[in-house]
């Protein structure tokens, strides 16, 4: 995606400072031009909405920084829009621009911070700092290869497959902890009592999956002979 936008920015200035602007005659290309206009009003608005919402549902809480910045947004978009109606388009661009501008402040420093949803490697790091065996230790990740999680948990973090990591389990039972995503836990389970050995679950971490927007249920388990 990343070459295209180039493009896609030569374009947009193209269209507000050389290409000129004409008033579609038939009334079938003005209700086009106004459902389209109207099509990205609404977008626009829910993107300056989407940040408080989403840390609303997910966090269940309000911040007053993410509603400053609706606040500080919306009218600027309102305005833009308006611009638009009167012909004013590279004056509409730089209010938008504006707009964007005081919607991703509001996103990246109140909303991402507080958005424990994404947080899931750090959380899953902090349960694993809780309960490591040995000063060593070791954390096996089956179902989660972010990553920032082999850096928050320490270079000794081992991202393998359900197969290799209860092999690896069974040989370094003492100083291994697991984290496991519940889908996988019937295998990672099944292939350790094979082996001799039963796990003990610890706590577990929810959340999103950045890279892949998978959402994740997952169990921090220690290996036990039995």
């Amino acid at each position: 995606m990343l070459p295209t936008y180039p493009a896609i920015a030569i374009l947009a200035a193209a269209s507000l400072t050389k290409w000129p602007l004409r008033r579609p005659k038939a009334v079938w290309a003005r209700g086009l031009m106004g459902l389209y206009t109207l099509l990205w009003g609404m977008l626009a608005a829910g993107f300056v909405v989407a940040g408080v919402i989403l840390l609303w549902k997910s966090e269940g809480q309000l911040n007053y920084g993410a509603l400053i910045a609706v606040f500080g947004a919306l009218p600027l978009v309102l305005y833009a829009f308006w611009l638009l109606w009167k012909a004013r388009r590279l004056h509409a661009a730089w209010v938008i621009i504006a707009a964007a501008v005081v919607v991703h402040a509001g996103i990246f420093l109140t909303v991402i911070p507080n958005l424990g949803l994404l947080q899931l490697a750090p959380r899953a790091a902090a349960l694993y700092d809780d309960y490591r065996p040995c000063e060593n230790s070791t954390l096996v990740s089956v179902s989660y290869s972010e990553p920032s999680l082999a850096f928050l948990a320490g270079s000794n973090t081992k991202l393998l497959g359900v197969p290799k990591a209860a092999e690896y389990l069974a040989a370094n039972s003492s100083c291994a902890l697991v984290l496991v995503d519940r889908k996988d836990e019937a295998a990672l389970i099944s292939r350790m009592l094979e082996k001799g050995f039963a796990l003990t679950e610890y706590g577990r971490v929810t959340g999103l999956n950045y890279s892949n927007g998978h959402h994740l249920d997952l169990g921090l388990y220690a290996p036990a002979r039995k």
